[in-house]
């Protein structure tokens, strides 16, 4: 196999005689499609391309991959990149000395990973919430081929505070692309799992389960502990843990604290059952019940 070299196109040095890394935003498009290419394209004084190749770029529009170089001094619209982080994760920020062409096919690289059986598929590690767990996942050539030309990686994701990746920064002229990126079963499930818990949040958001009016971590926080407690009574399977937080948001974190309710969730974990018809297992006044103690808390609040 052939292996693709990208150069660093310049010799501008810092005042410390360093070689001059650029600050760059990546941007996925696919969290705020409405506004975030538009805002993009609105702005003066930012250069930016598409990540994906031309006809990825074409088919996916405005949820696409995008990638901004900020001018020395930075640019406002980082701040608003910033706000839209809060809402939906989307800004993951990076320094390097690549030039944007160079650093856009270079991000590039790592998009897709081949899953055998002539199945591939997109490696979400440019959402900031996966960043850390992609790097844990890819093999250790893998994950040091995409930190050589990087200074650093800035993300927050699942934190309140933005989380610092140094990169390799290794001083040499041009650096060598990865080639096919294979992953295999457990590389698969490793991923799989880290993005279980965002995958079922977006679907209770988008179900109006949940509100999306405030910032996407203290969603994360109060979603968490009922997945985990989920999976606490033996629940697995994705669309069973689903349900079971349906549940949750609807009559209360402690629910299942509900003699009758526990009583059901222990049996369906030592019988290995389905949470399907669970409710129904349930008598009525046990709900109604619960209806009502949430009517009376609405109305003491």
């Amino acid at each position: 196999m052939t292996t693709t070299y990208i150069a660093v196109t310049h010799d501008l040095r810092d005042e410390d005689g360093q070689r001059l890394a650029f600050d760059y935003l990546l941007l996925d498009g696919a969290q705020h499609p409405e506004t975030l290419h538009a805002y993009l394209q609105g702005c003066t004084g930012l250069a930016w391309q598409s990540v994906f190749d031309k006809t990825e770029a074409e088919e996916t529009g405005a949820a696409g991959l995008f990638l901004a170089r900020l001018p020395a001094g930075g640019h406002p619209a980082s701040a608003i990149f910033e706000l839209l982080d809060r809402s939906e994760p989307c800004l993951i920020k990076l320094r390097s000395p690549l030039d944007l062409p160079e650093l856009a096919q270079h991000l590039r690289a790592y998009l897709y990973a081949d899953l055998g059986d002539n199945i591939s598929a997109l490696v979400r590690y440019f959402d900031p919430r996966n960043l850390g767990a992609a790097l844990q996942t890819w093999h250790a050539p893998t994950a040091r081929c995409f930190l050589a030309p990087l200074l650093q990686l800035q993300y927050r994701g699942h934190h309140e505070e933005w989380q610092t990746q140094p990169g390799l920064n290794l001083p040499q002229p041009e650096f060598a692309l990865p080639g096919e990126i294979a992953f295999d079963q457990a590389q698969i499930d490793q991923l799989l799992a880290h993005c279980e818990p965002d995958h079922l949040l977006g679907i209770l958001c988008e179900n109006g389960q949940i509100a999306t009016g405030t910032p996407y971590l203290p969603r994360y926080r109060n979603f968490l502990p009922r997945y985990q407690r989920a999976q606490g009574w033996g629940l697995s399977d994705a669309t069973e843990i689903l349900q079971y937080c349906v549940f949750s948001y609807r009559y209360g974190f402690s629910f299942d604290a509900t003699p009758a309710i526990a009583e059901q969730l222990i049996t369906l974990h030592r019988q290995q059952g389905n949470i399907d018809g669970f409710a129904d297992r349930i008598p009525c006044e046990v709900w109604e019940q619960l209806d009502a103690a949430l009517t009376n808390a609405a109305e003491a609040s």
